[in-house]
């Protein structure tokens, strides 16, 4: 029986890095293929894997018949990692293809003795995937066209031996080049004409941060380009002189799905179709405008490792504090410069302008990756009432309690220093009103 193929660019959490990649295909006889993995924090590989059993057409556990990994960076293998320790026994993988530099080089850029370990814990073949390889997974053909043992010189960017493949699936190509660089991509256009190098379907190299080039990008010359960065960092970085095709007049660009904004399956035999027509325009839009910037996940007073503070923008009506001052302010506390008692409150007041639920929190952690910064907090929350967040510290009692909307919990005492107040939520569209911070 022959099955649809599909493929899906995973949605990742994008939280404390605003970087990551994770592809999934469905092949014609069932079996999946993954491309990397994003970093696999908080429910990541819940994600990953219900979308597998979603997308299986057998009542059996899940086949991976193969797991591609472009190059050694955390943001593209820690969920392969994560997602082995919760469901290595609920996941059957048949091969594990990457072609990485050097052992020590490696292991600079990621935990090579954990990628090996879950590896192992598969129990799957390893290949070595090598420039001209044809893999034949079901009906779908990969051609691989880079690896990192192409590369001349010795590597000063790890994402300079990304694996660059061309994919066959049902009525489409895909060019998947990972964290490809501009010297890569001078190698890779210097070893295929632009007829051989022409997709359907495009990633972008490097999430949008100065990877690829322009001639790489005019030679692909994609009509629908997969992006795979957080939303809040995709209207900042689309802009950038690197990006300049998407935005030109003339491409045969019809749409640009942004990984931070929504999960996309398409069906590799019907017309990819959006709700909302691509133009360049979009990409350079002032979302300062518009009450809700971010879609889905939202952090409410920042991301971790220093990003942007909120997947939201804001309009004039009614907020008393924009972003830059909401960042502002947390930074002035966190770097000592607002002296802190040892009891405050932070508290935040907001509309949901859609219902919506409360996932988690983060709070008080000078290390938001690590596994116990997350708290599950699960409450819902109806469209048009008021919703106010409270956090109060209170350093001498080694006490910490988040109050949301008369809900109370008392939660661990994390540090001595005051961190932002991360609050996750699904399916958010707030408007913020008011945002405190007042020592008691």
């Amino acid at each position: 029986m022959k099955i649809t193929p599909l493929l899906t660019q995973i949605r990742p959490t994008y939280f404390s890095v605003d970087c990551g990649m994770t592809y999934l295909i469905r092949l014609s006889d069932g079996r999946f293929v993954l491309i990397d993995s994003s970093y696999g924090e908080y429910d990541e590989p819940d994600k990953v894997y219900d979308l597998m059993l979603k997308q299986s057409v057998s009542d059996g556990i899940p086949t991976v018949a193969a797991w591609f990994f472009t190059h050694p960076h955390g943001d593209h293998i820690n969920g392969f990692v994560n997602m082995l320790k919760k469901y290595g026994d609920r996941l059957r993988v048949e091969k594990v293809y990457y072609d990485f530099p050097a052992y020590e080089i490696s292991s600079k850029a990621c935990n090579m003795p954990s990628f090996l370990d879950a590896i192992e814990r598969t129990g799957a073949e390893t290949v070595t995937p090598k420039r001209g390889d044809k893999i034949m997974l079901a009906d779908e053909l990969f051609e691989v066209l880079y690896t990192a043992s192409d590369f001349d010189t010795a590597f000063e960017d790890v994402n300079d031996a990304s694996l660059v493949m061309k994919i066959h699936l049902g009525k489409y190509t895909f060019m998947m080049v990972g964290d490809l660089m501009p010297a890569s991509s001078k190698i890779l256009l210097s070893l295929y004409s632009p007829d051989e190098l022409k997709c359907d379907i495009m990633q972008v190299a490097h999430h949008g941060y100065h990877g690829g080039s322009h001639e790489l990008f005019s030679a692909i010359d994609p009509e629908i380009v997969l992006w795979p960065m957080p939303e809040f960092r995709y209207y900042e970085v689309s802009p950038f002189q690197c990006n300049r095709y998407f935005r030109q007049e003339g491409t045969r660009i019809r749409h640009i799905f942004v990984s931070g904004i929504e999960e996309n399956t398409f069906d590799m035999t019907a017309p990819i179709e959006a709700t909302v027509p691509y133009t360049p325009e979009r990409i350079t839009a002032d979302f300062s405008s518009k009450s809700v910037r971010g879609l889905g996940w939202a952090c409410i007073t920042g991301g971790g490792m220093g990003n942007e503070p909120l997947d939201l923008s804001f309009t004039e009506e009614g907020c008393e504090i924009k972003t830059r001052t909401l960042r502002a302010l947390l930074q002035l506390v966190q770097r000592g410069q607002v002296k802190v008692s040892d009891q405050y409150r932070l508290t935040m007041t907001m509309t949901p302008e859609k219902e919506c639920e409360t996932l988690g929190l983060i709070y008080d952690c000078p290390t938001p990756t690590t596994p116990d910064s997350y708290f599950p907090y699960s409450l819902p929350h109806k469209a048009g009432e008021t919703l106010c967040v409270s956090l109060s510290v209170d350093r001498v009692a080694k006490t910490a309690r988040i109050d949301v909307n008369g809900k109370t919990e008392v939660l661990p005492y994390r540090a001595d220093d005051p961190c932002d107040l991360i609050l996750i939520l699904k399916d958010a569209k707030l408007r913020i009103s008011e945002v405190i911070f007042e020592n008691l």
